[in-house]
This record gives C-alpha cells, structure tokens and sequence, in this order.
C-alpha cells in the first residue's frame, strides 16, 4: 500500500504539469520570421494559463478533455499527455483542486514566436479513499503563438518544491542539479522586473544598494546614477504605474528597450507621472545555475536615455 500511494502520489505530480492554459488572441504575422508583440504575449498568456488550470481541473473531475483542450497546441506533446491524463485519473477517482499559482517569469523560446513561462501552483489533490494532500509544484510550460491565438505545448518539469516522500525527494534534487536555464533566462528577469523593482527603491532610498549591485562597471553604473538624479529631481513619493519592454528580439535576448511609467509626488503634493525611456544590455555569467539573479546576470550598459 505504501508504494502504490508513492506511486499515486507521483502520477498526480505530473497530471498538474499539464495545468491550464487557453488560446488567445494575438498579432502574428505566421511565419517565425515575422514578429509577434512580445508584451501582447505576456498578457494573453495569463488569461491562457487561468483558463488552463481550471480547465484541467474540470476535465479530471468530469472525464471531459475537451474542458482543458482549447487551450493546448493539438499534436504537440502536452496534448497528447493530457488527453490521457485526464481519463487515467478520472478513472482512478482522483480529483485536483487548484488552490493557487503564479506566472513569475516570461521570456523568448527557442524562436520569435515560442515563449517560456515559469509557473508556481499550489494544488489540492483527492484520491478515492478520500486522503488529501497539497503540494507546492514549479514548472516551464512552452506557449506558441500562431494564427492569432496562443497556446500551451509542452512543459518541461513538473517538480513538486514540497514533499514529505524521501523518494520524490531525491529525485527533486536530482532534476534542480541538472536542469540548465535557457539562454537569457537571467537577463529577462533583471530587464522585466529586477531593475524596476532596484530602481524605485533607489528613488526613494539614496542610500539603498541593491540597484548599484546590479551593474558590471562602473561605467554603467554612473550613468544610471545620472537617471536616478534626474528623476529625483521631479519630487518624492515615486512608485511604478506601468513598465513594459517596447523593442526586444529573440536574436538577442540581452538587450532590450524599457518604457517605465513613473508616479511621483510634486512639490505641491500632487501626484503626476513621468516616462523613462531606457534600453538595457545584459550579461549573463554561464555555469552558475541557482536563482541569484544578481550574480547569474549583470547590466553593462545603459542607452537611450530620455525622460518625458
């Protein structure tokens, strides 16, 4: 019995990998020379991944594939997992329940029209003899965009990060120690949130460091330390109303220009907003595989600097 719940325990592991998503709509041109607005594809993809996770949800407890299948690229191997997932758990009388989960990074794939979204979920699993368990998973699903619509293909991992099985353990740890990131996984990260988050911390803190940490010379660093001045200069109270990449390319994945929308407090306690225009060149350091994205990425230059 002990084995077969190990067992059990692992089976229900992979069937949350394959959560949900949906297709959404999005400008694509068809082709993976043509260009697809990579903002436009981090918005539809939280609308695909909340629809995707409900929807398995419901194709398990109701043995209906067609609740989760809009949302999954037909014939691509997330299809065909699922779809037999859906029937084999049904019939073993387990049910999920989707207590949380989070998009908490999104980056190019392997060409201008497939994305990578890292994905954290909290899931509730029943089995037939009515035992409970909730786990914390992570995993990578692909999302491809094509004929104005997105969808999920495959996923790379589905580790659960908390588990009382020594076994699932091990076998955790092993997968972590082996899975490389792809190639400008760390640089996405410092250019969609690491430097905001840095930078109005700055703002509001002269003496704050995590910013200045960020950057590889001296060189950058001053010229960064120039926007901070400059923007300090229009009052106090700053905070981020919106930041978004306008131009980056899946060619090079290092470099990107940042349209950050700033909220700040005048000198009439009015709040008014201001825009910074900056592009950011980033350099990954290969063959350091853990999360500290301060010392797996670093800024080497700031460009285009403007503030309206």
């Amino acid at each position: 019995m002990k084995i077969r719940f190990i067992l059990f325990v692992l089976v229900t592991t992979i069937l949350l990998a394959g959560c949900d998503g949906g297709s959404t709509n999005v400008t694509s041109q068809g082709n993976s020379n043509q260009y697809v607005d990579f903002n436009k594809v981090k918005s539809q993809t939280t609308e695909l991944m909340k629809n995707y996770e409900n929807g398995l949800v419901k194709a398990i407890k109701e043995n209906d594939f067609s609740k989760v299948e809009p949302y999954i690229l037909a014939n691509s191997p997330l299809y065909e997992s699922q779809k037999k997932l859906v029937s084999d758990l049904h019939s073993q009388g387990i049910t999920k329940n989707l207590i949380s989960y989070k998009i908490f990074n999104f980056y190019y794939g392997e060409g201008p029209t497939s994305f990578k979204a890292d994905v954290v979920e909290q899931i509730e699993t029943h089995d037939s003899q009515n035992r409970t368990t909730t786990e914390d998973y992570q995993c990578t699903y692909t999302v491809e965009a094509a004929d104005n619509q997105v969808k999920l293909s495959e996923f790379k991992k589905w580790i659960p990060t908390q588990s009382n099985d020594p076994n699932t353990q091990a076998s955790v740890k092993s997968n972590e120690q082996s899975t490389a990131k792809p190639d400008g996984y760390y640089a996405g990260i410092i250019i969609d949130s690491t430097y905001d988050n840095a930078l109005i911390k700055k703002l509001n803190n002269k003496y704050d460091g995590d910013l200045d940490k960020l950057f590889e010379t001296n060189t950058a660093k001053g010229k960064n330390s120039q926007v901070v001045d400059s923007i300090r200069n229009y009052g106090t109270k700053f905070s981020i109303k919106r930041s978004e990449v306008v131009n980056r390319t899946s060619s090079n994945p290092y470099e990107a220009e940042k349209k950050i929308t700033i909220r700040y407090k005048d000198s009439n306690s009015n709040y008014k907003d201001l825009i910074l225009y900056i592009t950011l060149v980033v350099k990954e350091n290969k063959g350091n595989n853990t999360t500290n994205y301060n010392g797996d990425a670093s800024i080497t230059d700031v460009k285009n600097i403007r503030i309206r």
